[in-house]
């Protein structure tokens, strides 16, 4: 089991009375408003990050509350990916880079011989 961090953005702000009973329901988070943002941010236990955020809405639901979306920090993401997807996505970005530089070397190779064409 690893613990997931993500933060829920709630449409609503909870009251103080809503607030507790958030905090009655589950014991692994945070409720705050930031920048006039509610949001709930959570350290859940569980095996994958799905089943950590789908458990976290399903209480927040029971809570009364509606959730607009997820934020989740690119560090979880990549601390909670395989090591094969992070290679793949290193490899597939590596591959576009190379692929940017060939093509402006062909663009240059190009637009060079078309001036001696047209000059």
């Amino acid at each position: 089991m690893k613990i997931h961090e993500f933060t829920l953005i709630l449409t609503t702000e909870p009251d103080e009375e809503e607030a507790d009973r958030l905090y009655s329901i589950f014991n692994d988070r945070t409720v705050a408003t930031i920048a006039g943002v509610p949001q709930i941010n959570f350290h859940r236990e569980t095996a994958s990050l799905e089943e950590a955020i789908g458990s976290a809405l399903v209480n927040v639901k029971k809570a009364g509350f509606d959730v607009v979306r997820v934020e989740i920090a690119p560090n979880e993401y990549y601390r909670t990916s395989s090591v094969s997807a992070k290679m793949t996505t290193c490899v597939f970005f590596l591959g576009m880079g190379v692929f940017m530089v060939l093509c402006a070397i062909g663009m240059l190779f190009i637009s060079k011989h078309l001036l001696t064409l047209i000059g």
